[in-house]
């Protein structure tokens, strides 16, 4: 941009110093429509999440509306880890858990529905897509 004498309103977004200015006159035509910056990247990244989530997401995930990932976790104790595992497969088919060592994690609604037959401490996570970070944690 800034070969092209263009300067950024910012360091922190790629807003163009002005432009707001040249599109006030430009969507005085019917066919123009105009996009602030910060709109389209909040746009794009919540579209480039949702992509990435529904390619990624395991059968038991749920993908929100803003492209996060929604699932249950069963945090598993020394010592009682093949007892809640058992259990799991108990209840649940293969392909509603996975096996991750130290946790099971499942569909968040399997995990309220059978959390008095399956031990351990249980929460609901909700993190960005392909192992991303962490949103929020609830206990159930």
């Amino acid at each position: 941009m800034r070969e092209r004498g263009y300067e950024p309103t910012d360091g922190v977004h790629n807003a163009i110093a002005g432009a707001e200015d040249w599109a006030e006159e430009l969507v005085k035509h019917k066919k123009v429509h105009w996009c602030s910056s910060s709109f389209k990247d909040s746009v794009q990244l919540r579209e480039r999440f949702r992509r990435i989530a529904e390619n990624t997401a395991r059968p038991f995930d749920e993908v929100t509306e803003d492209g996060t990932i929604v699932y249950g976790v069963l945090d598993l104790h020394p010592g009682t880890r093949d007892e809640v595992v058992a259990r799991c497969r108990k209840y649940l088919a293969d392909d509603e858990f996975a096996d991750c060592g130290d946790r099971v994690e499942t569909a968040w609604w399997l995990l309220e529905e059978y959390k008095e037959k399956i031990p351990g401490k249980k929460s609901v996570v909700e993190r960005y897509p392909d192992g991303g970070m962490v949103v929020e944690v609830t206990p159930l």
